[in-house]
């Protein structure tokens, strides 16, 4: 995520080395290529990896990381692990009991909740600097009075997303389905990027070959979905998440991610499989 890149990048003006792993084209990592990638010297020197940081689950394409599997490649080389779980918390089962992870970040608005508030988790043992400087709240990380209502509704948003994951994963994933095969019914073979299977079970990312994904984007009046991510809106580069999978330009461009959520209907799914297979003729002729 851009979050995560930004901050490698700012860490590079520091003096910090940073490697950065390939994906496939479903766009997991390669086990292999991250275990090469450790550097176990002498503490202390650019010789000694010591944070990996891996996202849970992207938000463009949807694809899960094999989170448990690196959890024990890093365990006892004393690495500190991040997780950026913000697509994965409130999506699909994620236990710390399960994800041998020494820090996971979350966003409150990605399971329903406010905007502007998210948590950190900190393993017990694991020592930050201070992010902002004041009065020492939380523990010293982060100075500054928090906003109590924000925080409340985050912890009741990942309450009420517990209740009933399970369900709204199969019923995620049946609407997607739904969506993909009307799609294909009405205009055949479409590129679906991502895991075919270890993905979020409600983010399609469909190519369109030869169509301008902004201009079918902006022809979908009543349909809310998105040529990349929101997070690189206003921008006109191709999405590099899609480039890094081995997408050209021109399909990167021709791509739609659509998400489904809580409140999608199959009487939606279909709408939408009748306006996008419209669109999408339109601009083919």
């Amino acid at each position: 995520h851009k979050a995560v890149l930004d901050t490698c990048a700012y860490l590079e003006t520091l003096g910090f080395e940073v490697t950065y792993l390939p994906v496939d084209k479903t766009g997991q990592i390669s086990l292999e290529d991250l275990s090469q990638a450790i550097r176990l010297g002498r503490p202390g020197t650019k010789d000694r990896t010591i944070l990996c940081s891996i996202m849970g689950a992207n938000n463009e394409i949807g694809t899960i990381q094999p989170i448990k599997e690196v959890g024990q490649i890093l365990k006892d080389k004393d690495i500190v692990f991040h997780v950026d779980a913000a697509q994965a918390v409130g999506k699909i089962p994620f236990h710390l009991r399960d994800y041998p992870a020494d820090l996971v970040s979350i966003s409150a608005h990605k399971m329903y909740g406010p905007k502007g508030i998210g948590a950190l988790y900190i393993r017990p043992g694991i020592e930050l600097d201070c992010q902002m400087h004041g009065g020492g709240q939380e523990f010293g990380f982060r100075s500054g009075t928090l906003a109590v209502p924000m925080v409340v509704a985050l912890g009741e948003a990942a309450r009420l997303v517990s209740l009933d994951l399970e369900h709204e994963m199969l019923r995620l994933g049946r609407l997607r389905e739904r969506l993909l095969k009307g799609l294909e019914a009405e205009l055949g073979a479409v590129g679906v990027n991502g895991h075919p299977s270890q993905r979020i079970p409600g983010n399609l990312s469909l190519t369109f070959q030869g169509v301008d994904g902004e201009r079918l984007m902006m022809s979908l009046g009543q349909i809310c979905c998105s040529a990349t991510s929101a997070c690189s809106s206003g921008q006109n580069d191709p999405s590099y998440v899609l480039l890094a999978i081995g997408l050209t330009e021109e399909q990167a461009k021709a791509t739609l991610r659509i998400g489904l959520g809580r409140f999608n209907t199959e009487e939606e799914v279909d709408f939408a499989i009748e306006q996008i297979a419209q669109a999408v003729k339109a601009l083919s002729a």
